[in-house]
């Protein structure tokens, strides 16, 4: 039995985390994110996150918010993470990953 993860596993966990840690570091809770989140929007998600690198690089809230159509529950956590200054810094380590892993050659 093998102890490796694809890499839709992988972003599916990493992108639960990240809410909730954006849940606990502001006690803002979203609900139903376990049924919308699956290793394959995850993928599909981190995809679309490359596209948006320098928003990324660039730690800008507003143009990352205001990405076309960028699920509701990522909005959500970016106006809640830039009213708390002091989660801002692990929220754009998990963006920054997140674009790092869209990268679609990368391999499983």
């Amino acid at each position: 039995m093998s102890n490796t993860v694809n890499k839709g596993d992988f972003l599916h966990e990493k992108m639960l985390n990240m809410i909730r840690f954006v849940s606990e570091g502001t006690g803002v809770v979203i609900e139903g994110l376990e049924k919308q989140v699956t290793p394959v929007r995850a993928v599909l998600f981190c995809q679309e996150m490359r596209k948006h690198k320098l928003k990324i690089i660039h730690r800008d809230f507003l143009a990352l918010h205001n990405i076309e159509d960028l699920p509701s529950f990522i909005q959500d956590a970016i106006v809640t993470v830039r009213k708390h200054p002091d989660l801002h810094d692990k929220f754009w380590r998990y963006m920054e990953l997140f674009v790092m892993m869209g990268d679609e050659n990368e391999q499983d």
